[in-house]
């Protein structure tokens, strides 16, 4: 079994499952916000960094990830997910209409 299987079910990801790994995600984003993927993948609560992680958070859901396999990846609590996306979800729904 590769390493990348053994993670895969791990966090309850089948092959099939894997449209764009998560890491890809945090690595686009790192690159348009200028946040480095360490900081995002930390639990840093400076804005900057929370805001880009939360960006994360939504695009990995709206790629079909679950709350838990995106928790898995940041080693957080689904509901700090779930959270992430609807302040994400509240902030660019603000911005639009502003």
């Amino acid at each position: 079994m590769s390493r990348a299987t053994f993670i895969r079910g791990l966090i309850g990801l089948s092959v099939r499952d894997m449209h764009e790994p998560i890491i890809s995600i945090v690595r686009r984003v790192a690159l348009v916000t200028g946040i480095s993927e360490g900081r995002i993948k930390s639990k840093e609560r400076v804005h900057p960094v929370a805001h880009a992680r939360q960006e994360v958070f939504a695009i990995a859901r709206s790629k079909g990830y679950t709350l838990t396999q995106i928790a898995a990846f940041f080693a957080a609590h689904h509901t700090t997910i779930s959270h992430g996306i609807a302040a994400h979800k509240a902030r660019t729904n603000q911005g639009e209409t502003a």
